[in-house]
């Protein structure tokens, strides 16, 4: 079924090439196009945050990791096993909370370097990272 504005074809409307530009037209086209760029730019914030967050290999033979955060900023860190205490070196460096048995939040308050020490059951020494405040 064809009108003289579109042509439909498996429930859509189409329209024709020869139809010339109408006012505005530029002006949707640009506000589409600043729709596109503003969903594109919060898709990238959310990726941002979740790339915020390290994971940080606490057991095995992994080699110990450097976690640089922003001074005044904090930063999440999960670590791939379990937790039951943690201790910073300089506590005037950065503060280091836990959130859960597998995440601590992580807060640069100076400019420095200062280790952490994660601790499992028992008191046992599990992994000592480094936190780096710039």
């Amino acid at each position: 079924m064809t009108n003289n504005q579109n042509e439909h074809a498996g429930g859509f409307a189409w329209r024709r090439r020869d139809r010339g530009l109408s006012k505005g037209s530029w002006l949707r086209d640009l506000a589409l196009a600043l729709a596109v760029a503003l969903a594109a730019k919060m898709l990238l914030r959310v990726a941002d945050a979740h790339a915020g967050e390290r994971i940080v290999r606490i057991g095995g033979n992994h080699r110990t990791a450097m976690v640089a955060v922003t001074i005044g900023k904090s930063q999440d860190v999960r670590t791939d096993r379990s937790f039951v205490d943690v201790t910073v070196g300089d506590p005037d460096v950065a503060d280091v909370n836990p959130l859960t048995d597998h995440t601590l939040s992580i807060l640069g308050k100076k400019i420095g370097t200062t280790p952490v020490s994660v601790y499992g059951d028992n008191k046992q020494l599990v992994r000592i990272f480094d936190i780096e405040v710039s």
